[in-house]
Formats: C-alpha cells, sequence, structure tokens
C-alpha cells in the first residue's frame, strides 16, 4: 500500500467519522428542540385550561380564594395574570364548598359553587332552557336550542357535581348555548334566589 492510499484512507476515516458526528449532533439537536416544543406547548395548553376554568369561575358565578401576600386578589386580576410562568398562582381546583379550600395552598385558588344560591340559579335557567320537555320559561327566547346536553357529554338535567367534575364539558355547552341564539343571555336571569324559586318544581 503505497503512501498516497495510507492518505486516501485517513482522509475517508476522518470524513465518515466527521459526518456521524454531524448527523449524531444534529439528531440530537433535533430532538432537544421536539422536547422543548412540546414542553412550550404543554405549557400553553395547561395556561389555556387555566384561563379557561377561571372563565368558568365567572360564568357559573362561582365564589374563590385567591390571596396573594395577604392581600385578596379580584377576579380580574387573577384571570389575567394566571398560566403566566412568573404567576404566584399555579392551578385551579373546584371544590364543594369554602370549606374544602383550607385543605390547599395559597398558590392554588379554589372556587366553589355560590354559597347564596347564585350558582344554583344558574343551573336553574340552563335546565329549564335546555329541558327536552319544552318548560314554558318567563324570559321570552326567541329561538329554542338545536342542541341536547347528551351532544355535550352530558345528563339532564345539569347539577352541581357536574359544573365541579365536568366543568370542561359544561363551558363548552356554555359557549354553544351563546352561539345559539344568545341563550346565555335568557340563563343569566336566573341567578337570583327569589326568581329561581317559582320554577324549581318544574325540574323536580
Amino acid at each position: 500500500m503505497t503512501m498516497t492510499d495510507k492518505i486516501i484512507i485517513v482522509v475517508i476515516v476522518v470524513i465518515v467519522v466527521f459526518l456521524t458526528i454531524s448527523f449524531a449532533v444534529h439528531a440530537m439537536s433535533h430532538i432537544t428542540e421536539t422536547r422543548e416544543n412540546a414542553r412550550i406547548q404543554e405549557e400553553r395548553q395547561q395556561s389555556f385550561r387555566l384561563w379557561l376554568m377561571m372563565r368558568h369561575v365567572e360564568e357559573m358565578m362561582f365564589e374563590f380564594r385567591a390571596i396573594e401576600d395577604g392581600e385578596k386578589r379580584s377576579l380580574t386580576w387573577v384571570s389575567a395574570k394566571i398560566g403566566d410562568p412568573h404567576s404566584f398562582f399555579t392551578d385551579v381546583v373546584f371544590v364543594y364548598n369554602s370549606a374544602e379550600a383550607q385543605y390547599f395552598p395559597y398558590n392554588v385558588v379554589v372556587a366553589w359553587p355560590s354559597e347564596n344560591h347564585y350558582t344554583e340559579g344558574m343551573l336553574t335557567g340552563i335546565n329549564l332552557l335546555l329541558s327536552p320537555e319544552n318548560i314554558p320559561v318567563p324570559y321570552y327566547v326567541p329561538i329554542r336550542f338545536t342542541f341536547t346536553m347528551e351532544d355535550f357529554g352530558l345528563t339532564y338535567p345539569l347539577t352541581i357535581t357536574d359544573l365541579i367534575d365536568n366543568w370542561d364539558k359544561v363551558f363548552t355547552l356554555w359557549a354553544n348555548m351563546d352561539v345559539e341564539f344568545a341563550l346565555r343571555d335568557a340563563a343569566r336571569q336566573y341567578p337570583h334566589p327569589w326568581t329561581i324559586q317559582p320554577y324549581h318544581h318544574q325540574l323536580e
């Protein structure tokens, strides 16, 4: 084997090693980038989920506990900050009453159905408007709905448990009620205890 042949072999080996290392570096870079993109996407989804949960709190008239540095934060403040990586609040949970809030740390926003019956009133309004029996309602609704609760994986009538355990399905239903002939505006007429009492017997 001549010196020229040896040089050619060395050059080929160097090229192969270089290409192998380059491919490995590129593959690792791609894996790292993919993982980073997945992490960013997961964070965005989580932020959006937390924002939707705060929207659910507002729409269903939940009460909530959000205390930072000894100061109670407003719904508007929490909704604007929740999901931000630098926010003090890192999660939102739904419980059945204010007493259950004590079991969660202060970095968790805890929300529960209104203890003044406003959430109960929202449920009454939704159930009356989406009743399969077309129960007459005292507020003018120009056009009836074109969907059922079952279309959203829910069962009539909605209950407080649905608002807590199936909040995402209820929120989707609620969003469609807004699109569907503004039925949400009619449902909002019910949150007052003195308004809903005459119609409870129609849902029993």
